[in-house]
Protein backbone atom coordinates (compact mmCIF):
# COMPACT_ATOMS: atom_id res chain seq x y z
CA UNK A 1 0.00 0.00 0.00
CA UNK A 2 1.12 3.57 -0.68
CA UNK A 3 1.25 6.36 1.90
CA UNK A 4 1.19 9.10 -0.78
CA UNK A 5 -1.02 12.14 -0.24
CA UNK A 6 -4.39 12.31 -1.93
CA UNK A 7 -4.81 14.68 -4.87
CA UNK A 8 -7.99 16.50 -5.87
CA UNK A 9 -9.08 13.71 -8.22
CA UNK A 10 -8.74 11.17 -5.40
CA UNK A 11 -10.75 13.41 -3.09
CA UNK A 12 -13.49 13.90 -5.67
CA UNK A 13 -13.79 10.14 -6.15
CA UNK A 14 -13.88 9.67 -2.38
CA UNK A 15 -16.64 12.26 -2.06
CA UNK A 16 -18.80 10.51 -4.65
CA UNK A 17 -18.15 6.98 -3.36
CA UNK A 18 -18.68 7.90 0.31
CA UNK A 19 -22.23 9.00 -0.45
CA UNK A 20 -23.19 5.63 -1.89
CA UNK A 21 -24.99 3.06 0.22
CA UNK A 22 -22.69 0.35 1.56
CA UNK A 23 -19.54 2.46 1.16
CA UNK A 24 -16.39 0.87 2.64
CA UNK A 25 -13.37 3.06 3.33
CA UNK A 26 -11.09 0.01 3.34
CA UNK A 27 -12.30 -1.18 -0.08
CA UNK A 28 -11.93 2.34 -1.49
CA UNK A 29 -8.36 2.46 -0.17
CA UNK A 30 -7.58 -0.79 -2.01
CA UNK A 31 -9.15 0.62 -5.17
CA UNK A 32 -6.91 3.71 -5.31
CA UNK A 33 -3.91 1.89 -3.75
CA UNK A 34 -3.72 3.91 -0.56
CA UNK A 35 -3.40 2.78 3.02
CA UNK A 36 -6.79 2.48 4.81
CA UNK A 37 -5.64 4.81 7.60
CA UNK A 38 -5.18 7.55 4.97
CA UNK A 39 -8.83 7.30 3.98
CA UNK A 40 -10.12 7.09 7.56
CA UNK A 41 -8.07 10.15 8.52
CA UNK A 42 -9.23 12.04 5.44
CA UNK A 43 -12.89 11.40 6.24
CA UNK A 44 -12.46 12.36 9.88
CA UNK A 45 -10.63 15.61 9.13
CA UNK A 46 -12.72 16.93 6.29
CA UNK A 47 -16.34 16.00 6.85
CA UNK A 48 -19.02 18.59 7.59
CA UNK A 49 -22.02 17.12 9.41
CA UNK A 50 -20.63 13.66 8.58
CA UNK A 51 -20.59 14.46 4.85
CA UNK A 52 -17.17 14.48 3.16
CA UNK A 53 -16.39 17.55 0.98
CA UNK A 54 -13.57 17.34 -1.58
CA UNK A 55 -13.08 21.11 -2.04
CA UNK A 56 -13.11 21.71 1.70
CA UNK A 57 -10.52 18.94 2.13
CA UNK A 58 -8.19 20.41 -0.50
CA UNK A 59 -8.39 23.90 0.99
CA UNK A 60 -7.69 22.54 4.47
CA UNK A 61 -4.68 20.57 3.25
CA UNK A 62 -3.21 23.63 1.55
CA UNK A 63 -3.70 25.72 4.69
CA UNK A 64 -2.08 23.06 6.90
CA UNK A 65 0.95 22.85 4.65
CA UNK A 66 1.44 26.60 4.77
CA UNK A 67 1.18 26.63 8.56
CA UNK A 68 3.44 23.62 8.92
CA UNK A 69 6.51 25.48 7.68
CA UNK A 70 6.08 28.41 10.04
CA UNK A 71 8.74 28.56 12.74
CA UNK A 72 8.30 29.90 16.24
CA UNK A 73 10.11 33.23 16.31
CA UNK A 74 11.84 33.90 19.61
CA UNK A 75 11.24 37.64 19.32
CA UNK A 76 7.45 37.27 18.95
CA UNK A 77 4.81 37.98 21.58
CA UNK A 78 3.76 34.33 21.28
CA UNK A 79 7.23 33.19 22.35
CA UNK A 80 7.18 35.62 25.27
CA UNK A 81 3.89 34.13 26.42
CA UNK A 82 5.25 30.59 26.04
CA UNK A 83 8.34 31.41 28.11
CA UNK A 84 6.27 32.87 30.94
CA UNK A 85 3.78 29.99 30.83
CA UNK A 86 6.58 27.43 31.06
CA UNK A 87 8.03 29.33 34.01
CA UNK A 88 4.61 28.94 35.61
CA UNK A 89 5.14 25.18 35.01
CA UNK A 90 2.61 24.77 32.19
CA UNK A 91 3.62 21.94 29.88
CA UNK A 92 4.06 22.62 26.14
CA UNK A 93 0.94 20.55 25.46
CA UNK A 94 -1.08 22.60 27.96
CA UNK A 95 0.10 25.81 26.27
CA UNK A 96 -0.68 24.63 22.74
CA UNK A 97 -4.10 23.24 23.58
CA UNK A 98 -5.06 26.26 25.69
CA UNK A 99 -4.35 28.61 22.77
CA UNK A 100 -6.65 26.55 20.56
CA UNK A 101 -9.57 27.14 22.95
CA UNK A 102 -9.66 30.82 21.94
CA UNK A 103 -11.22 31.03 18.44
CA UNK A 104 -10.68 34.79 18.22
CA UNK A 105 -6.91 34.36 18.00
CA UNK A 106 -5.47 34.49 14.49
CA UNK A 107 -3.57 31.50 13.08
CA UNK A 108 -0.17 33.04 13.86
CA UNK A 109 -0.91 32.48 17.56
CA UNK A 110 -1.35 28.71 17.12
CA UNK A 111 1.61 26.42 17.73
CA UNK A 112 2.03 22.70 18.38
CA UNK A 113 3.62 21.32 21.52
CA UNK A 114 6.30 19.59 19.44
CA UNK A 115 7.29 22.96 17.98
CA UNK A 116 7.62 24.37 21.49
CA UNK A 117 9.84 21.46 22.56
CA UNK A 118 11.95 21.77 19.40
CA UNK A 119 12.39 25.52 19.85
CA UNK A 120 13.50 25.12 23.46
CA UNK A 121 16.02 22.41 22.61
CA UNK A 122 17.35 24.47 19.69
CA UNK A 123 18.13 27.45 21.92
CA UNK A 124 21.84 28.22 22.38
CA UNK A 125 23.37 27.18 25.68
CA UNK A 126 22.67 29.75 28.36
CA UNK A 127 20.51 30.67 31.32
CA UNK A 128 17.25 30.86 29.30
CA UNK A 129 17.56 27.32 27.94
CA UNK A 130 18.64 25.98 31.33
CA UNK A 131 15.74 27.75 33.04
CA UNK A 132 13.11 26.48 30.60
CA UNK A 133 14.38 22.90 30.63
CA UNK A 134 14.33 22.87 34.42
CA UNK A 135 10.64 23.83 34.33
CA UNK A 136 9.63 20.93 32.10
CA UNK A 137 8.26 18.23 34.34
CA UNK A 138 9.90 15.15 32.80
CA UNK A 139 12.99 16.73 31.28
CA UNK A 140 16.14 14.78 32.20
CA UNK A 141 14.35 13.00 35.05
CA UNK A 142 15.27 9.43 35.96
CA UNK A 143 13.05 6.90 37.63
CA UNK A 144 14.16 5.47 40.95
CA UNK A 145 13.61 1.92 42.12
CA UNK A 146 10.75 1.45 44.54
CA UNK A 147 11.62 0.84 48.16
CA UNK A 148 10.29 -1.86 50.42
CA UNK A 149 6.50 -1.87 50.79
CA UNK A 150 5.09 -0.55 54.02
CA UNK A 151 3.53 -2.90 56.49
CA UNK A 152 -0.23 -2.88 56.69
CA UNK A 153 -1.64 -0.47 59.23
CA UNK A 154 -4.49 -1.44 61.51
CA UNK A 155 -7.70 0.39 60.61
CA UNK A 156 -10.96 -0.69 62.14
CA UNK A 157 -14.51 -0.60 60.81
CA UNK A 158 -13.60 0.71 57.37
CA UNK A 159 -15.47 0.91 54.07
CA UNK A 160 -13.40 -0.35 51.15
CA UNK A 161 -13.21 1.19 47.71
CA UNK A 162 -15.32 -1.69 46.40
CA UNK A 163 -18.27 -0.35 48.42
CA UNK A 164 -17.91 3.11 46.93
CA UNK A 165 -20.82 4.38 44.76
CA UNK A 166 -20.38 3.88 41.02
CA UNK A 167 -20.77 7.63 40.41
CA UNK A 168 -17.38 8.21 42.04
CA UNK A 169 -15.57 6.18 39.40
CA UNK A 170 -17.50 7.86 36.58
CA UNK A 171 -16.35 11.39 37.60
CA UNK A 172 -19.57 12.89 36.23
CA UNK A 173 -20.80 14.19 39.59
CA UNK A 174 -18.63 16.53 41.70
CA UNK A 175 -18.03 16.26 45.42
CA UNK A 176 -15.83 13.15 45.49
CA UNK A 177 -12.31 13.68 46.82
CA UNK A 178 -9.05 11.80 47.09
CA UNK A 179 -6.46 12.58 49.77
CA UNK A 180 -2.91 11.66 50.67
CA UNK A 181 0.18 12.82 52.55
CA UNK A 182 3.39 14.04 50.95
CA UNK A 183 6.45 13.32 53.08
CA UNK A 184 9.51 15.51 53.53
CA UNK A 185 13.12 14.74 54.35
CA UNK A 186 13.56 11.53 56.37
CA UNK A 187 9.75 11.32 56.69
CA UNK A 188 9.92 13.89 59.48
CA UNK A 189 7.56 16.43 57.88
CA UNK A 190 4.31 16.15 55.92
CA UNK A 191 1.61 18.07 54.09
CA UNK A 192 -1.91 16.91 53.28
CA UNK A 193 -3.13 16.93 49.68
CA UNK A 194 -6.75 16.79 48.52
CA UNK A 195 -8.07 16.67 44.96
CA UNK A 196 -11.64 16.71 43.69
CA UNK A 197 -12.10 13.97 41.08
CA UNK A 198 -14.50 15.81 38.77
CA UNK A 199 -12.82 19.23 38.54
CA UNK A 200 -9.24 18.24 39.57
CA UNK A 201 -9.25 21.12 42.06
CA UNK A 202 -6.53 20.60 44.67
CA UNK A 203 -6.20 21.83 48.25
CA UNK A 204 -2.96 21.67 50.27
CA UNK A 205 -2.72 21.85 54.05
CA UNK A 206 0.17 22.07 56.50
CA UNK A 207 0.56 19.46 59.22
CA UNK A 208 2.42 19.78 62.55
CA UNK A 209 2.97 16.01 62.36
CA UNK A 210 1.54 12.92 60.67
CA UNK A 211 -0.52 11.76 63.63
CA UNK A 212 -4.15 10.79 63.09
CA UNK A 213 -5.56 13.72 65.05
CA UNK A 214 -3.50 16.27 63.11
CA UNK A 215 -4.49 14.78 59.77
CA UNK A 216 -8.17 14.69 60.70
CA UNK A 217 -8.14 18.34 61.82
CA UNK A 218 -6.34 19.46 58.65
CA UNK A 219 -8.76 17.65 56.33
CA UNK A 220 -11.74 18.97 58.28
CA UNK A 221 -10.45 22.54 58.10
CA UNK A 222 -9.82 22.22 54.36
CA UNK A 223 -13.28 20.89 53.47
CA UNK A 224 -15.66 22.37 56.02
CA UNK A 225 -16.27 25.59 54.06
CA UNK A 226 -17.54 23.75 51.00
CA UNK A 227 -21.26 23.17 50.43
CA UNK A 228 -22.36 19.71 51.60
CA UNK A 229 -23.08 18.62 48.01
CA UNK A 230 -19.42 19.22 47.16
CA UNK A 231 -18.02 16.95 49.91
CA UNK A 232 -19.69 13.58 49.52
CA UNK A 233 -16.88 11.02 49.66
CA UNK A 234 -13.17 10.85 50.43
CA UNK A 235 -10.87 8.06 49.20
CA UNK A 236 -7.65 7.33 51.08
CA UNK A 237 -5.01 4.59 51.31
CA UNK A 238 -4.45 2.29 54.29
CA UNK A 239 -2.21 4.74 56.16
CA UNK A 240 -2.55 4.63 59.94
CA UNK A 241 -2.87 8.43 59.98
CA UNK A 242 -6.51 7.93 58.96
CA UNK A 243 -7.43 5.94 62.06
CA UNK A 244 -9.80 8.77 63.10
CA UNK A 245 -11.83 8.42 59.91
CA UNK A 246 -15.06 7.88 61.84
CA UNK A 247 -14.73 11.26 63.57
CA UNK A 248 -13.96 12.86 60.20
CA UNK A 249 -17.13 11.35 58.74
CA UNK A 250 -19.23 12.72 61.59
CA UNK A 251 -17.69 16.20 61.49
CA UNK A 252 -18.05 16.66 57.72
CA UNK A 253 -20.97 14.39 56.87
CA UNK A 254 -18.72 12.63 54.39
CA UNK A 255 -18.16 8.94 53.60
CA UNK A 256 -14.54 7.76 53.77
CA UNK A 257 -13.45 4.80 51.62
CA UNK A 258 -10.11 3.00 51.69
CA UNK A 259 -8.04 1.56 48.84
CA UNK A 260 -6.80 -2.01 48.86
CA UNK A 261 -3.38 -2.52 50.50
CA UNK A 262 -0.44 -1.47 48.29
CA UNK A 263 -2.79 -0.17 45.56
CA UNK A 264 -1.97 3.53 45.06
CA UNK A 265 -3.39 3.42 41.51
CA UNK A 266 -6.86 3.18 43.03
CA UNK A 267 -6.52 6.87 43.86
CA UNK A 268 -4.52 7.73 40.78
CA UNK A 269 -5.84 11.30 40.52
CA UNK A 270 -4.21 12.18 43.83
CA UNK A 271 -1.01 10.30 42.99
CA UNK A 272 -0.69 12.25 39.74
CA UNK A 273 -1.30 15.52 41.59
CA UNK A 274 1.42 14.64 44.08
CA UNK A 275 3.82 14.39 41.17
CA UNK A 276 2.87 17.90 40.05
CA UNK A 277 3.28 19.23 43.59
CA UNK A 278 6.82 17.83 43.64
CA UNK A 279 7.72 20.44 41.02
CA UNK A 280 7.36 22.99 43.80
CA UNK A 281 8.25 20.83 46.80
CA UNK A 282 10.88 18.33 45.60
CA UNK A 283 11.73 15.20 47.52
CA UNK A 284 14.34 15.53 50.23
CA UNK A 285 13.36 18.95 51.57
CA UNK A 286 11.97 19.84 54.97
CA UNK A 287 8.27 20.49 54.37
CA UNK A 288 7.98 22.35 57.67
CA UNK A 289 9.55 25.29 55.84
CA UNK A 290 6.40 25.60 53.69
CA UNK A 291 3.74 27.56 55.57
CA UNK A 292 0.05 27.62 54.64
CA UNK A 293 0.43 30.84 52.65
CA UNK A 294 3.08 29.21 50.48
CA UNK A 295 0.96 26.08 50.01
CA UNK A 296 -2.02 28.23 49.00
CA UNK A 297 0.07 29.78 46.25
CA UNK A 298 1.28 26.37 45.07
CA UNK A 299 -2.33 25.18 44.95
CA UNK A 300 -3.37 28.30 43.05
CA UNK A 301 -0.63 27.71 40.50
CA UNK A 302 -1.77 24.10 39.98
CA UNK A 303 -5.44 25.04 39.88
CA UNK A 304 -4.82 27.54 37.10
CA UNK A 305 -3.09 25.16 34.72
CA UNK A 306 -5.27 24.01 31.80
CA UNK A 307 -5.92 20.26 31.86
CA UNK A 308 -6.43 17.84 29.00
CA UNK A 309 -9.02 15.95 31.06
CA UNK A 310 -11.06 19.18 31.34
CA UNK A 311 -10.91 20.05 27.61
CA UNK A 312 -8.14 22.52 28.48
CA UNK A 313 -10.11 24.41 31.08
CA UNK A 314 -8.39 24.98 34.41
CA UNK A 315 -9.59 23.26 37.61
CA UNK A 316 -10.65 26.64 39.00
CA UNK A 317 -12.68 27.46 35.91
CA UNK A 318 -14.39 24.08 36.17
CA UNK A 319 -14.93 24.44 39.91
CA UNK A 320 -16.23 27.99 39.53
CA UNK A 321 -19.12 26.54 37.53
CA UNK A 322 -20.17 24.63 40.64
CA UNK A 323 -19.94 27.25 43.37
CA UNK A 324 -20.02 31.02 43.61
CA UNK A 325 -16.32 31.48 44.04
CA UNK A 326 -16.59 35.18 44.73
CA UNK A 327 -18.95 34.55 47.64
CA UNK A 328 -17.11 31.56 49.10
CA UNK A 329 -13.54 32.75 48.85
CA UNK A 330 -13.71 36.52 48.18
CA UNK A 331 -11.73 36.27 44.99
CA UNK A 332 -10.94 38.48 42.05
CA UNK A 333 -10.16 37.36 38.52
CA UNK A 334 -6.67 37.64 37.11
CA UNK A 335 -6.09 37.73 33.39
CA UNK A 336 -3.00 37.22 31.27
CA UNK A 337 -3.44 39.67 28.40
CA UNK A 338 -1.90 38.64 25.09
CA UNK A 339 -2.51 40.99 22.16
CA UNK A 340 -1.65 40.86 18.50
CA UNK A 341 -2.31 43.19 15.57
CA UNK A 342 -3.26 41.71 12.22
CA UNK A 343 -4.49 43.87 9.35
CA UNK A 344 -5.24 46.66 11.79
CA UNK A 345 -7.34 44.46 14.09
CA UNK A 346 -6.39 43.81 17.71
CA UNK A 347 -6.85 40.30 19.12
CA UNK A 348 -6.80 39.74 22.87
CA UNK A 349 -6.19 36.48 24.74
CA UNK A 350 -7.19 35.99 28.37
CA UNK A 351 -6.03 33.24 30.74
CA UNK A 352 -8.27 33.35 33.78
CA UNK A 353 -7.02 32.85 37.33
CA UNK A 354 -8.79 33.17 40.65
CA UNK A 355 -6.93 34.98 43.43
CA UNK A 356 -7.78 35.28 47.13
CA UNK A 357 -8.22 38.94 48.00
CA UNK A 358 -7.22 38.49 51.63
CA UNK A 359 -3.84 37.15 50.53
CA UNK A 360 -3.32 39.99 48.09
CA UNK A 361 -4.55 42.61 50.55
CA UNK A 362 -6.43 44.24 47.66
CA UNK A 363 -9.89 45.55 47.02
CA UNK A 364 -11.91 44.06 44.15
CA UNK A 365 -11.43 47.24 42.15
CA UNK A 366 -7.63 46.81 41.98
CA UNK A 367 -6.37 47.56 38.50
CA UNK A 368 -2.88 46.21 37.89
CA UNK A 369 -0.73 43.74 39.81
CA UNK A 370 2.23 41.69 38.53
CA UNK A 371 1.68 37.97 39.02
CA UNK A 372 4.97 37.48 40.89
CA UNK A 373 3.32 39.16 43.88
CA UNK A 374 0.70 36.44 44.17
CA UNK A 375 2.56 33.35 42.96
CA UNK A 376 5.93 31.81 43.73
CA UNK A 377 8.59 34.50 43.13
CA UNK A 378 10.51 32.34 40.67
CA UNK A 379 7.62 31.98 38.27
CA UNK A 380 7.12 35.56 37.23
CA UNK A 381 4.78 36.61 34.42
CA UNK A 382 2.94 39.67 33.16
CA UNK A 383 -0.53 38.97 34.46
CA UNK A 384 -2.97 41.66 35.46
CA UNK A 385 -5.83 41.92 37.90
CA UNK A 386 -9.16 43.11 36.53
Amino acid sequence: MSYHHLNFEDRTALMLESRKEGFSARKFAELIKRHPSTIYRELKRNSINDVYQARYASDNTFARRRRGHRKLKIDSILWKFIVEAIRCLWSPQQIAKRLKTFPDLDQTMNVSHTTIYSTIRALPKGELKKDLLSCLRHENKKRKANGEPKKDSILQDIKTIHERPAEVQERKIPGHWEADLIKGKDNKSSIATLIERNTRLCILATLPDAKAESVRKALTEALKYLPAELRKTLTYDRGREMSEHKILEEDLGIDVYFCDPHSPWQKGTCENMNGLIRQYLPKGIDLNQADQHYLNQVAMSLNTRPRKALDWLTPLEKFAQLVDYHMAFETVRVFYVLTSHVHGHRSTFYAVLQVNISELQLKPCALILPLHQVMLPRYRAVYFVQ
